[in-house]
C-alpha cells in the first residue's frame, strides 16, 4: 500500500510513500504522518491511500510514523482543502498548514505520545517499560531524552513509531501539575473556621466569597477579583478550601456579560419571511446561499439568531463568520445570551495551545457553535447545517498573504455545497459580485 502525502511546501501537489505493513490498517485520508523529506523528518497529511504508486521501487521511501490521531482532517474539510488548493493555486500542504493549529506541520522537536497500536507484548522488558513511561507521561520526552532509558536506542523508537506503538506530535505537554486543556479552580470546604483566620482578614473574606459559589471559582477569576495567592493558600492549608481542575474555558471576546439572557422578540413581517425561507433550506438539507440585505440596525442579527436556534434545536452545528473578532464582541455575546450556550471562538490571534484545544474540541463535537474570523471557515464542525457570514462585503474576509490567498466568503459558499448547509450572507452594502 502507498500513501499520497501533502507537505507544507509550495512546489508539489503531493509525494508518494510506502505504508509499513504494521500500520497499513490505520492509515487513512486526512491522517498526519511523519515522513522522510530530503535529509529531514517532515510532517504531512495523507491525501489518499492507494495500492499502486506508479513510481519505480528504488525511488520509494517509507512512512516513518503516525502523528496525533486527534488532529486528523475530517473528510469534509479534506474536500474543501482540495477545492481551495485548485481554485486559489496553492499546494494542498500550504492549505493544511493554515487549517491546523500553528506549528503542527512545522519541523521542530517531536514529542512521544501513546500510539494507536496497544499491543506491546512482543517487546522486551526495557522497551515495554519505555512504552509504559510514555503512557504515564505523554508529551514529555523527545529523542534527546533517550539517554535516560536503559538500552533504548533511536532505531528502537523509530521502529515503535513505525508500528504504531508510539505516536509523535510537535506539541509538548507542559511540565506542570495542571493537565493540558484544564485550569485550576478553588472551592470552599464546609467546616469550622480556624481561629488563625482573623476577622476581616483577606483569607476570611475569600472564604465567604467562595461559600457563595458551590461549584467553585477559577483561580484566574479570583485573581481578577483581587484575591491574592497567599489568601488562597491559607484557606487550603487550614482545610477550608481545596484546589481542583476543570476544563479550560475557551470562550471569550464578548462585552455584554453583565446582562442577562436575551428575551425572544417578535419578528417583523420581512424578518419572518426571510427566516422561513432560510429554515426551509436548513430542513431540506440544501446547500443554498441567501443574501440578507438590510440597512444598519434593521434586525439582521435577530434573523441570524433565530436561524441558528432552529439548527441547534435539531442537534446540528452552526458556524458564524465575522470580519474582525476584536471589533465584534457584541455579536458574540448576543449569540451566547440568546441561545444560552457559550460559543467557541476561533481566530488567528489565539495562542498555539488554545488553538490546539479549540481544534480538538470542535473536531470531537464538544461544541455546536463556532464564531470566528475568516480562518474559522475551515473549523472541523460535524453536521454543519448553517453558515452565517456577517458583513459579507468586508475586505477582511480576503487573505492576501501568506498562501493560500483566499476569500472566506466564497470558500464558505463552497463548503455549503459540500455539506449541504445553508449559507446566510448579511450586509447593508452587498458586494457587487
Amino acid at each position: 500500500m502507498f500513501a499520497k502525502v501533502a507537505l507544507p511546501i509550495p512546489y508539489y501537489d503531493y509525494l508518494t510513500y510506502r505504508i509499513p505493513a504494521d500500520v497499513a490498517g490505520f492509515v487513512a485520508p486526512g491522517m498526519l504522518v511523519t515522513v522522510p523529506f530530503r535529509n529531514l523528518a517532515a510532517i504531512g497529511v495523507v491525501l489518499e491511500a492507494t495500492s499502486e504508486s506508479g513510481l519505480p521501487e528504488e525511488q520509494m521511501r517509507e512512512i516513518m510514523g503516525i502523528c496525533d490521531p486527534e488532529l486528523q482532517i475530517p473528510s469534509n474539510i479534506l474536500k474543501l482543502t482540495l477545492y481551495v488548493s485548485a481554485h486559489y493555486l496553492a499546494s494542498p500542504g500550504m492549505v493544511f498548514k493554515s487549517i491546523l493549529p500553528p506549528g503542527t506541520l512545522v519541523r521542530r522537536k517531536q514529542y512521544f505520545y501513546p500510539g494507536i497500536n496497544q499491543n506491546p507484548e512482543h517487546l522486551d522488558n526495557n522497551l515495554r517499560n519505555f512504552v509504559l513511561k510514555i503512557t504515564e507521561k505523554p508529551g514529555q520526552f523527545t529523542y534527546s531524552e533517550l539517554r535516560i532509558f536503559d538500552d533504548v536506542t533511536r532505531s528502537d523508537v523509530d521502529e515503535m513509531i513505525r508500528t504504531g506503538l508510539i505516536s509523535v506530535s510537535p506539541f509538548k505537554e507542559r511540565h506542570s501539575n495542571i493537565p493540558r486543556g484544564q485550569e485550576r479552580w478553588l472551592r470552599a470546604v464546609d467546616g469550622p473556621i480556624s481561629p488563625e483566620l482573623r476577622q476581616g482578614s483577606a483569607s476570611q473574606k475569600l472564604y465567604e466569597f467562595l461559600l457563595k459559589s458551590k461549584d467553585g471559582i477559577s483561580v484566574k477569576s479570583l485573581q481578577e477579583e483581587g484575591y491574592s495567592i497567599s489568601a488562597r493558600n491559607t484557606l487550603a492549608k487550614h482545610g477550608l478550601a481545596e484546589y481542583f481542575y476543570c476544563d479550560k474555558a475557551l470562550t471569550g471576546g464578548g462585552g455584554l456579560k453583565s446582562l442577562g439572557k436575551e428575551k425572544a422578540v417578535e419578528l417583523t413581517l420581512w424578518q419572518e419571511s426571510a427566516l422561513q425561507r432560510i429554515i426551509s433550506a436548513i430542513d431540506a438539507g440544501i446547500g443554498k446561499g441567501f443574501l440578507l440585505f438590510g440597512v444598519t440596525s434593521s434586525g439582521k442579527t435577530q434573523v441570524y439568531l433565530e436561524a441558528a436556534k432552529h439548527a441547534l434545536a435539531m442537534g446540528k452545528s452552526v458556524l458564524v463568520l465575522v470580519p474582525e473578532i476584536a471589533l465584534t464582541p457584541q455579536i458574540i455575546e448576543r449569540f451566547e445570551r440568546f441561545l444560552g450556550i457559550a460559543p467557541l471562538i476561533w481566530h488567528s490571534h489565539l495562542s498555539p495551545t488554545d488553538r490546539h484545544l479549540v481544534y480538538k474540541s470542535v473536531r470531537a463535537g464538544k461544541c455546536k457553535l463556532v464564531i470566528g474570523a475568516r480562518s474559522a471557515v475551515f473549523a472541523p464542525l460535524k453536521d454543519l447545517w448553517l453558515i452565517v457570514i456577517d458583513e459579507e462585503q468586508d475586505h477582511s474576509y480576503k487573505q492576501d498573504d501568506p498562501s493560500p490567498r483566499y476569500n472566506a466568503r466564497d470558500v464558505a459558499l463552497q463548503r455549503g455545497q459540500i455539506e449541504n448547509a445553508a449559507v446566510l450572507l448579511g450586509s447593508a452594502t452587498p458586494s457587487v459580485e
